[in-house]
């Protein structure tokens, strides 16, 4: 008999929490480090054990992170691919990764191309002698290479760990895996090896929300084997949807096919909206982010995602929330500047360098922080750019006589004159495009307006996978390979779930856009 209870946890119906919950009933009836928890990422993975549970970290994060300390921490392959491409002249490889925001790949190579399937059909388990012939003859030069190397790629983890049956980690007796309709065939393979070692499993997740197939997850492998109906729980109250959304999402998402079906109650208190805007075209970004506008003006406290399935669709509303000086950010995906233009809260960003200006009387930290937005010559005086640097402590404030000498000829009056017009006109070029919107905002709204969190969400449906906001602008539109995908009766499935993803991350309001050419997916009738 399987040893793995299976959790599905339907949008806004708090699987997190719950599993946290059990996670804790665990640690406390096994000990702490009888307990493993494991997910997609690693910052999901901490989220399960992050509010005060007694887990030892060395038993929390992905498959590959637990892999690898159980395997000795090897060397890894793709962080030595410039020794690969030094031995290789015809597969040379970027060394990028696959971007988990972008179901359609870009490639910098066509090695890397060729790495990508690579990795997928060992993900997907597919023999060898089934791949296509371009990919094998690429891998027979990687794999030697790694055996002459002795190094171990990031597939070579999970498929080591379950060749030599490596054990879970020392004196674990129960695992909880989160987010497992994202996992390959592979590593869920690993996953119920480990299974059968232990006490037993909790593997939790949504095949309804599977979309990271483009990367080799199989949302049939988490539905498969099948298990006995007390060894399946479904959660059964969303916190987040409201009737007319949770509706119309459930409609959408029965066109899929051998799915899971779950029975789970709207959230009470709203019976939520949702509307077919045949008016709103992300060609036309003017008019969405009108009614964007409009959603802020009402009620400033009130979040807005803006949706679409491929980042190139979202560029001209980008444009436009900065031309108006709009806030806007993506907050599950910093490290996207384009979706994060004011930066992130760590370190000295753009608009606390801009503040620092601001701030005269300055100190000398505020002379260094604002001094990296400008060029150098014509500001400072001869040799006093490297004294401010190398100079004395960032909390002491210059004297006058010591301004004097640090900045060129009226330079200090002009900035205190026009500080906004002065950093723009003396810009490093690089600086200059960056500097636009913080400096748009202010002009606005004041320097206060920086210090706000931002009420407008902008990303892809795979970005904001795991958020939430007032209200969702869903973009129908597809690229011509989501096309193919839509157009297929085989591969139809995976734009179905992409779009369900995107739907059911509105707490209040649906708002579908309208199709900006033939290219896009088709919405059912609102009843």
């Amino acid at each position: 008999m399987t040893k793995e209870l299976r959790v599905f946890g339907p949008p806004g119906t708090g699987k997190t929490t719950f599993l946290s919950k059990q996670i804790s009933l665990a640690a406390s009836k096994y000990g702490s480090d009888a307990v493993m928890a494991a997910s997609f990422t690693k910052a999901a993975a901490v989220e399960l054990v992050s509010r005060e549970l007694p887990v030892s970290k060395e038993n929390v994060g992905t498959l590959h992170a637990l892999c690898y300390r159980a395997l000795g921490m090897p060397k890894i392959a793709e962080t030595k691919i410039r020794e690969f491409n030094e031995s290789q002249s015809i597969y040379r490889l970027s060394g990028g990764s696959v971007d988990i925001d972008e179901p359609e790949q870009s490639y910098d190579t066509e090695s890397d191309a060729l790495f990508a399937q690579y990795q997928i059909y060992r993900s997907r388990i597919i023999p060898r002698d089934m791949w296509a012939v371009d990919v094998q003859a690429f891998a027979k030069k990687w794999d030697g290479w790694k055996y002459e190397s002795e190094y171990i790629d990031f597939t070579d983890m999970i498929e080591l760990a379950i060749k030599r049956n490596i054990a879970p980690p020392h004196g674990t007796r129960v695992g909880f895996f989160d987010e497992s309709q994202d996992f390959t065939k592979l590593e869920l393979k690993l996953v119920r090896m480990w299974g059968e070692q232990l006490e037993y499993i909790v593997v939790a997740g949504d095949d309804d929300q599977a979309i990271f197939g483009f990367k080799g997850s199989d949302a049939e492998a988490f539905l498969n084997p099948p298990l006995p109906e007390d060894q399946v729980r479904i959660l059964e109250q969303s916190y987040r949807l409201p009737l007319m959304i949770h509706t119309y999402s459930a409609q959408w998402i029965d066109q899929v096919v051998n799915r899971q079906p779950k029975w789970f109650r709207s959230r009470e208190g709203s019976d939520g909206q949702v509307v077919n805007r045949k008016d709103l075209f992300f060609k036309n970004p003017e008019r969405i982010v009108d009614v964007v506008q409009e959603f802020q003006d009402i009620d400033p406290s009130q979040s807005t995602m803006i949706v679409g399935a491929c980042s190139y669709q979202l560029r001209p509303l980008v444009d436009e929330l900065k031309r108006r000086g709009l806030l806007f950010h993506n907050p599950y995906r910093t490290k996207r500047g384009d979706w994060n233009p004011l930066g992130n809260t760590a370190g000295l960003s753009t608009p606390k360098r801009l503040e620092s200006l601001l701030r005269h009387p300055w100190s000398y930290g505020d002379i260094r922080a604002w001094s990296a937005l400008v060029a150098r010559t014509g500001v400072f005086s001869r040799g006093a750019y490297e004294r401010i640097v190398v100079g004395p402590s960032a909390d002491d404030y210059p004297s006058e006589t010591a301004r004097e000498q640090l900045f060129s000829y009226g330079v200090e009056k002009q900035i205190r004159n026009n500080p906004l017009g002065w950093v723009m006109e003396h810009a490093t070029t690089q600086k200059k495009s960056v500097l636009e919107y913080p400096v748009q905002i202010i002009q606005k709204h004041g320097i206060e307006k920086l210090h706000e969190k931002p009420g407008i969400i902008v990303g892809t449906i795979h970005s904001v996978k795991g958020g939430e906001a007032d209200s969702v602008i869903l973009l129908p539109d597809l690229s011509p390979a989501g096309m193919r995908q839509y157009a297929s009766d085989r591969e139809r499935q995976h734009i179905i779930r992409q779009f369900y993803v995107g739907m059911t991350r509105a707490k209040e309001r649906l708002i579908l856009c309208n199709q900006s050419s033939p290219m896009s997916v088709r919405w059912g009738e609102i009843s």
